[in-house]
């Protein structure tokens, strides 16, 4: 080793990785680590390299490392979750008392990273009754039986079919592709009624949403508006109060806000505006007109839909017109922003009774 040098060690430890024998990588020729830690510096071996970094007690090094593989080289769920878990650990040994700051921005990304594997894997639950039943397939899903909503909208529903395709083959969405899955995909179960509220709590993670958060954000609210059966809702108006609270509380747009309050109490201690609802949220929801008139900027949509040639993206584009169009339609004909400032005010007036209930 010393005759040869770097050179002749650099093939051996490659060697060694392919041939799978990483007790000999990690421990022969313990005289020459500098060999072996250059060769770890080439980032091409995190999954390997990150035991060598425990072993010299470099925890915080470590789970740099493993946090690294997950996020960027790792494609099944299962593999990642488990990475990220260990990451953690590391990160906690390496910073005990929480006083490095970039140790504690580093196990921030890592436990938002698990969050959003988590909503993921509840959409694969959801989703698992619509395999291929003829082959046993499981990653073949009847996706046409999960987008009835958007037949019309083929890039959209392309999009989902995609995103359903990597659900149930366990592999990793991004935060954004997780989101149009949630969003798109039909809600007709009690469970999958809830995927508007995971949406935002996807969009809440820190550093999740790397592509365009203002788009994405009011991506979430215009399809979640659309979903509801406005013409029900209007009917109800000669009702009485209680039929239009009863209707109203079954509409998507009130479990996700109800949801959204909920959590942000168990967190915070406040009210659904703190956590949940950015500033934007708020006003989308209070005045729904703001979608009409604040106009999507679709010189993003290449940014936000990176995998889509220029074709697709300029279908998403006409889709996306339709949907305003649709809105327009509440805003003006249905008096949408009325019946959602009154579903608003009804989940902050039952929260605040439940909490003097409790208290």
């Amino acid at each position: 080793m010393e005759m040869f040098g770097y050179d002749f060690a650099s093939v051996l430890y490659q060697y060694f990785v392919e041939t799978k024998q990483l007790k000999s990588l990690l421990t022969e020729f313990p005289n020459y680590h500098v060999y072996l830690d250059k060769f770890f510096s080439t980032g091409r071996h995190g999954r390997i390299s990150w035991i060598r970094d425990i072993e010299d007690g470099d925890y915080t090094k470590a789970s740099k490392t493993l946090a690294d593989v997950a996020l960027h080289s790792e494609d099944l769920n299962s593999n990642s979750k488990l990475e990220l878990s260990i990451a953690k650990l590391s990160s906690l040994a390496g910073n005990p008392s929480r006083q490095d700051d970039d140790a504690n921005d580093l196990l921030t990304s890592i436990e938002a990273r698990v969050e959003v594997l988590s909503i993921q894997e509840s959409v694969l639950e959801q989703v698992e009754g619509y395999a291929n039943a003829e082959t046993g397939l499981r990653y073949q899903i009847h996706s046409n039986d999960l987008i009835s909503g958007i037949k019309d909208s083929p890039a959209h529903a392309e999009i989902v079919k995609r995103g359903l395709s990597r659900v149930a083959q366990k592999k990793q969405l991004t935060a954004e592709e997780l989101i149009d899955v949630l969003t798109l995909m039909d809600t007709t179960t009690k469970d999958s009624r809830l995927n508007f509220f995971r949406a935002l709590q996807v969009l809440n993670v820190p550093k999740a949403v790397t592509r365009n958060r203002t788009l994405t954000e009011k991506l979430i609210w215009r399809r979640l508006l659309l979903r509801d059966d406005w013409q029900q809702i209007v009917d109800t108006k000669l009702q009485s109060d209680s039929k239009v609270k009863a209707i109203s509380e079954k509409t998507i747009l009130y479990q996700t806000l109800k949801e959204c309050a909920i959590a942000s109490e168990q967190s915070t201690g406040s009210d659904v505006r703190d956590k949940f609802l950015s500033d934007l949220s708020t006003e989308i929801v209070l005045n729904p007109a703001l979608l009409v008139d604040s106009a999507l900027d679709t010189s993003k949509l290449s940014e936000r839909f990176p995998k889509l040639d220029s074709l697709k993206l300029n279908q998403i584009e006409s889709e996306l017109d339709a949907d305003t169009a649709a809105l327009q339609n509440l805003v003006k004909n249905f008096t949408l922003g009325f019946w959602t400032q009154g579903i608003y005010s009804t989940v902050q007036a039952s929260r605040s009774t439940d909490r003097m209930n409790v208290d």
